[in-house]
Formats: structure tokens, sequence, C-alpha cells
């Protein structure tokens, strides 16, 4: 989870936390936790990354981070956990409209 840089807090799907965060020029990463019902989850939009800010990330339990890479519709997911090894998965938005 990256601290101390959140512009914006909102309660959507993981999905939506995405293409707000797509959408939102000021937004370069978004941490995601579980909100409980419905599949719901507290989505917070940062204005800086894990790489910019690498003090700022640490590990939360529940939390995924997620940020922009340099493609637009491309997020990357990065984990501390194992052993601070770092696990990347990068999914593209626009799979998901097809």
């Amino acid at each position: 989870r990256l601290s101390s840089h959140i512009v914006e807090t909102s309660i959507n799907s993981v999905f939506e936390c995405g293409l707000r965060c797509a959408r939102n020029k000021k937004c370069l990463s978004y941490n995601c936790h579980p909100a409980g019902h419905h599949g719901n989850t507290i989505c917070e939009m940062n204005n800086q990354t894990r790489l910019s800010k690498p003090k700022d990330f640490k590990d939360a339990k529940g939390f995924t981070y997620y940020e922009k890479s340099e493609t637009p519709t491309t997020f990357i997911i990065a984990s501390r956990s194992l052993s601070d090894l770092y696990f990347y998965l990068s999914r593209s938005l626009s799979q998901s409209f097809s």
C-alpha cells in the first residue's frame, strides 16, 4: 500500500477503481481493500507511485496496490509479501471489454 499520497477515496469495484484512475490525470497508482459487502472495495487513488516514493510503500494487510504503466490501458500490481519480492501482473483493461 502506498500511503501519504492519496488524492481521492471512494467505494466501488476494483474494476471501477481502475477505470476511475485511468480517467484521472492526477492518479498514478491506487490501493484497493475489500470493503465487505457486495464485492465493494475501498479505492484510494494516489498522485505518486511506489517507485517515486519507495519509503511510503508498505505491506498492509488486505490491500492490493496497482499503478499505471507506460501503456495507458495497463496496470501493474505489486506486493511486498514473500520476503520483499515484487510480483508484477499486467492486465489490459481493453481485454476486459471484449
